[in-house]
């Protein structure tokens, strides 16, 4: 077992990502996307024993970075965490989100250029480079009306399933620039 306690350093550098572009409104400020621009995060680039931790906030909107130091503890702490970095109980295949109706509601109604920004800024190596995504069958609680995509009883052949024009005008384009 190791005895040595890691701790958060107190000096920490604080520095923005790409700068946010705020609008405010009664209830927060969020950052503006637009045809030019979105705010995304810069490349990590840290070295040995530091971290570095991107965050955003009601009090500080955009990517807000933490950049600070571990330093060793001496002190026997009372509560101590042991890692066994050999034993896995889960692996992560990827982040992301999901395309659903109201998704591409949303998206659609941005100018081409800020839709290719937005895109971007999810997907790319300048953006937060998401890599999943997840689709609904058919409508959910983001939907404008409820459907499925075969409604007549019995049809257990599934002879009347149908794509319905949501997958066309919402879900397929994104899947194709995402």
């Amino acid at each position: 077992m190791i005895g040595l306690l890691l701790l958060l350093s107190a000096s920490a550098i604080f520095a923005f990502g790409h700068e946010c572009r705020n609008r405010k409104f009664p209830s927060g400020t969020v950052c503006v996307c637009n045809s030019t621009y979105c705010d995304t995060v810069p490349s990590i680039n840290v070295s040995h024993g530091n971290y570095q931790v991107y965050s955003t906030s009601k009090s500080k909107p955009g990517f807000y970075c933490e950049i600070g130091s571990f330093i060793n503890n001496t002190t026997v702490a009372a509560n101590e965490i042991t890692v066994n970095p050999s034993v896995k109980y889960q692996t992560i295949i990827g982040f992301g989100g999901a395309f659903t109706d109201s998704t591409g509601i949303n998206i659609n109604s941005l100018p081409a250029a800020a839709q290719k920004k937005l895109i971007e800024s999810y997907f790319s190596e300048n953006g937060i480079e998401y890599n999943l995504c997840r689709v609904p069958l058919a409508g959910t609680d983001f939907s404008t009306r409820a459907y499925s995509y075969d409604d007549v009883p019995l049809d257990t052949n599934l002879s009347k399933f149908s794509l319905q024009p949501e997958d066309f005008n919402y879900k397929f384009g994104l899947l194709h620039h995402g």
